[in-house]
């Protein structure tokens, strides 16, 4: 079929569909039967299926070398899927559609014939050769998913930041891969315990009159990997400007493309992975969440929401009078958000809250893992609150441009990073870029601690209002709740029964309890007295030893011999499951060896080094460069970079980021300081020049740096933004994203535009 063609402003169709020499049912029917697929198959079956269809009289099967490939098996020629005879037919009859003429209905009936008997022939060829029988992509099963956006979380790369939250939104929502791709950050909001998004426009909703209705994804805070609260957290602290509005969510042009070669490419390295839960890496693709979620919700338990909530979410008609009479409601949503969430509906569990700050009640956790909520002072959650609204006021750039809707987005994924903190630090790649993310370097304790997860049972004032919980499990959850206040009865029962006992004196003579307890510390106290004043340890003493002590260790290090680790802890950016448990053991270690230094300097690779011996320069955007280099990274022991050299960094990058089998001659990350240092040197001058460089290293702060950037990030746009090496000077390319810009970039750029004076670009340019 040739495509149209214009001639003198009028299009010219090559077919004719009325009329004379029209087009009718025997030629699409010749064009269909010429249709056919290949495929290999044993050569029993193969010399069956062509006896059957060879149409020659001696029914022989003619099989020649060059269709038997090296495992034996036969090339021969088979149907196309049903689905690719209802296309044609889908496009002929939107053809005679466009051009408001009437399909004949014999030629409709003959056609739906046609297609019938392709299916039955299909069915039959499938049958006799052994050949699949499900067409397409396969659904992707829940722990295939789980595989996926594990490796994706624990990842290195930079992209895959993107990549996990895309995925992770691709199943949460259940909608096509073009709303994630165009969703907007001003479309996306908190309501209550959910996150909430609005499509303006989809392929079944043209005119943006479905789309607006709201969308609910809910957290799931027992699977950090899965949550698509914390996925939204990662990435937005990762690239902030985003928050300010006005760009999509995923910036740059061809987003799905991009997501879906990662994707594939994901599939390729989990080949093994996926070959144990039953899935070749050619059975899915990126439909197949769409169809994984969509099964789970509707089959996955015996307990599951209404399936009209589910075809409506997912964009499907219901048929016939059902969509004139069914409409979307918010429970019945947000129960599927719920579910596609990844929480299992059959326990209490399933009501939990997303992370969140409550300045009401703080959770303690005993030796045995049993939480126990203790209220917050009403000045000392006043006190918290502040101290958190100041930290997100001082670290985000631009802080005044974000809406109020966003910056309450920006709030609860804050929560969520806070609550999954340690989980984060231990199991995140040390070069994910979110290490760097000015948000998420030196949260104080006091913010964290504040930051928990509620159920129906233990709930308080500040815990969003839970919604999308079915009866059953509230009633498992009302259950918990008067199970755990029978245990409190029972334990300030016995408490009472002491106090009354010990108050009475009862089965004692002369001493009861606290009497007991008030002689052994007063005889205690007695040995002790004794004990100092023999030995002539009296307080002044230990007072003049702890001084001296204090002078020691403020005069000088205490040098600690550590293992030198040397290229052992290299972990790839794309771990695989032995990778990434060699990696979380290292992390480990690496944090037990910086807790044990005094002054956080430890003496491996033949040198005081305050940098634990795994480091690794994490991928870097501008921004976050800016702050490493001026603020350092207290939490992670790594002072600010500025005040490293060549030498100090002289084992980081000792094995190649692409094969982590080769050991570079030299480790890159002297070399990639130095670059560091050439960037920051043209920040400093320009900052020096728009008077916004603080005077002494001291005075920098998380606000100062904002501040820095805020000024600095449209004069480097403007000199640095897209100039390409490849092009002529004075040529420039709009970047497509340039909040994911790398610092690296940023030193390409300013090396073309002879920043650093180099003699090889003058050389250039002289030509």
């Amino acid at each position: 079929m040739k495509p149209s063609q214009h001639q003198g402003g009028v299009y010219q169709c090559p077919f004719k569909i009325d009329g004379e020499n029209a087009i009718h049912y025997e030629i699409v029917r010749d064009f269909m039967m010429g249709k056919y697929n290949t495929t290999f198959v044993d050569r029993s079956s193969a010399e069956e299926y062509l006896k059957a269809t060879s149409g020659a009289d001696d029914n022989t099967a003619v099989i020649t070398d060059d269709m038997v490939n090296d495992d034996g098996k036969v090339l021969v020629q088979v149907q196309q899927s049903t689905a690719m005879y209802e296309g044609i037919r889908s496009a002929i009859t939107h053809m005679y559609t466009l051009c408001r003429v009437p399909m004949p209905e014999e030629m409709k009936k003959d056609l739906s014939t046609l297609v019938a008997g392709f299916e039955r022939s299909g069915a039959s060829e499938t049958q006799a050769l052994g050949m699949q029988i499900s067409k397409g992509k396969k659904p992707i099963s829940l722990e295939a998913y789980e595989l996926l956006t594990k490796r994706l979380f624990q990842s290195g790369k930079k992209e895959d930041v993107f990549v996990h939250l895309f995925l992770v939104l691709d199943w949460c929502l259940m909608k096509r891969a073009e709303n994630c791709v165009h969703a907007q950050i001003e479309h996306i909001y908190f309501l209550h315990d959910s996150l909430v998004f609005e499509f303006a426009k989809g392929k079944n909703f043209q005119k943006g009159e479905k789309g607006r209705e709201p969308w609910h994804v809910y957290a799931n805070p027992f699977k950090p990997w899965l949550c698509p609260v914390l996925a939204l957290a990662r990435y937005l602290l990762c690239y902030p400007d985003v928050l300010q509005g006005g760009v999509p969510l995923f910036e740059g042009a061809n987003q799905y493309r991009r997501y879906n070669t990662r994707f594939l490419n994901l599939l390729n390295d989990c080949k093994d992975e996926l070959k144990i839960l039953g899935f070749e890496k050619d059975d899915l693709g990126s439909h197949s969440c769409r169809k994984g979620v969509a099964t789970m919700i509707a089959a996955g338990c015996t307990v599951s929401p209404p399936i009209v909530a589910l075809c409506i979410r997912a964009g499907w008609a219901l048929g016939g009078v059902k969509d004139k009479y069914l409409f979307r409601e918010n429970a019945g949503d947000q129960y599927v958000g719920r579910c596609a969430s990844c929480l299992y509906q059959l326990t209490k569990e399933f009501s939990v809250s997303p992370p969140y700050f409550d300045f009401k009640v703080m959770e303690t956790v005993d030796g045995h893992g049993n939480a126990t909520q203790v209220p917050l002072e009403h000045s000392d959650g006043i006190k918290r609150k502040n101290e958190l609204q100041m930290l997100l006021k001082d670290r985000l750039p631009n802080y005044d441009k974000i809406s109020a809707k966003t910056f309450h987005v920006l709030e609860m994924c804050f929560a969520s990073i806070c609550f999954h903190h340690k989980y984060l630090m231990e199991k995140m790649h040390m070069r994910c870029p979110l290490r760097s993310a000015i948000l998420f370097r030196d949260i104080p304790k006091s913010i964290i601690e504040v930051a928990r997860i509620a159920y129906p049972w233990n709930k308080s004032e500040d815990t969003p209002q839970l919604s999308g919980v079915p009866p059953h499990v509230l009633a498992l959850a009302e259950m918990e709740g008067l199970k755990q206040e029978i245990a409190r009865l029972h334990n300030n029962l016995m408490t009472d029964f002491k106090i009354e006992l010990d108050s009475r004196g009862f089965a004692s003579t002369e001493y009861n309890h606290q009497n007991l307890l008030s002689a052994l510390s007063t005889q205690t106290d007695a040995i002790v007295s004794k004990l100092i004043e023999k030995t002539n340890l009296t307080e002044k003493t230990i007072a003049d030893s702890r001084r001296e002590r204090n002078d020691m260790l403020q005069s000088g290090f205490v040098m600690m011999e550590e293992d030198d680790d040397d290229g052992s802890f290299f972990v790839p950016e794309e771990p695989n499951e032995v990778a990434t448990l060699r990696h979380e053991e290292q992390m480990k270690s690496s944090q037990k060896k910086v807790q044990e230094r005094i002054f956080k300097v430890g003496f491996h690779h033949g040198k005081l080094n305050p940098l634990p011996p795994t480091y690794q320069f994490p991928n870097m955007t501008r921004q976050q460069l800016v702050t490493n280099w001026l603020l350092g990274d207290k939490e992670m022991n790594v002072p600010p970079l500025w005040s490293l050299n060549a030498t100090l960094v002289g084992h980081v990058g000792t094995y190649s980021k692409r094969d982590p089998n080769k050991k570079l001659k030299r480790p890159s990350g002297p070399s990639d300081w130095q670059c560091m240092q050439a960037v920051m040197s043209v920040i400093e001058r320009y900052g020096r020049e728009h008077g916004c460089w603080q005077a002494s290293h001291k005075d920098w702060n998380y606000k100062n740096v904002n501040d820095l950037w805020v000024k600095m990030e449209p004069i480097l746009e403007a000199k640095f933004g897209g100039q390409s090496s490849s092009k002529l000077e004075g040529n420039k390319k709009a970047s497509k994203r340039k909040r994911e810009t790398s610092w690296k970039t940023l030193y390409n750029y300013m090396s073309d535009a002879n920043e650093f004076g180099n003699s090889r670009n003058k050389q250039q340019k002289t030509k």
